[in-house]
């Protein structure tokens, strides 16, 4: 069985091309179902946008984590941070690293094992931060996580979704902090 949250037109077609037509087996066994709610947000969200004029996003961020800090401290929850890129992940882990906050961190460029015990430490709490690419935008279940923050706006609605749907996991409260520009604006 294959499951997926989302199905672009990439995969739709890889599904035609492979799993339709005469040269399927007729015992193979293929179907699409969509659920009317896919995609649909999460009432137990609540989702801030902070317009950031100025290039220099990390006085935002900074002001966000030291509320967070203040929830944490009361509710024992965790955050991940959203990034488009490796290099804005590094910066990142590096910056909140200087400013006391234990993070950890998952991108493309951390060999497997590593990012496998850096999602341990984590999903263990020990670590308060997630600093992620959306390699860590699906699949992942922590039911600790209860703020999401996009540093970096996401680049589709459905990159925003997956990474939203890491907070408030099984009915729990969580939030959605996103710093954007005006050229996030369609997106937005």
């Amino acid at each position: 069985m294959f499951a997926s949250a989302t199905i672009n037109k990439r995969m739709r077609q890889l599904c035609a091309d492979y799993f339709e037509g005469p040269q399927v087996d007729p015992a193979f066994n293929f179907r699409t179902l969509q659920e009317k709610s896919t995609h649909m947000n999460l009432s137990n969200l609540k989702h801030e946008f902070i317009h950031i004029a100025d290039y220099d996003k990390l006085k935002p961020l900074k002001l966000l984590m030291k509320e967070f800090k203040k929830y944490q401290r009361k509710h024992n929850t965790s955050c991940i941070v959203f990034c488009n890129s490796v290099q804005s992940a590094r910066a990142i882990e590096h910056s909140l690293a200087e400013h006391g906050i234990s993070t950890a961190s998952m991108h493309g460029d951390i060999p497997p094992r590593l990012r496998e015990r850096n999602f341990d430490r984590f999903k263990q709490q020990e670590c308060e931060v997630l600093v992620a690419t959306d390699l860590a935008a699906r699949g992942l279940d922590i039911p600790h996580v209860s703020h999401v923050i996009n540093f970096d706006f996401p680049k589709t609605n459905a990159d925003y979704l997956h990474r939203a749907g890491r907070a408030g996991r099984a009915g729990r409260e969580g939030t959605v902090l996103s710093l954007y520009r005006e050229k996030d604006l369609p997106i937005l």
